[in-house]
């Protein structure tokens, strides 16, 4: 994968993130055709956590310090 690639997943990633908070790693994984590690790697490289319960949580991006 080339880095251009990679920011292209990365920005596909915080879109649908935008479109909806609480979307599902095996959603993001089909829809980019793409492993759950790599949507973990890719959520992790963009500083969102999942915060709340599994079933009516979100995705938050975490300030880093």
């Amino acid at each position: 994968m080339t880095l251009e690639e990679l920011q292209k997943r990365l920005e596909a990633v915080a879109a649908m993130i935008l479109a909806n908070g609480s979307i599902a790693i095996s959603v993001f994984a089909q829809n980019l055709n793409v492993s759950r590690d790599s949507i973990r790697r890719d959520l992790k490289k963009l500083g969102y956590a999942w915060e709340g319960a599994s079933k009516n949580g979100r995705w938050v991006r975490k300030l880093r310090s």
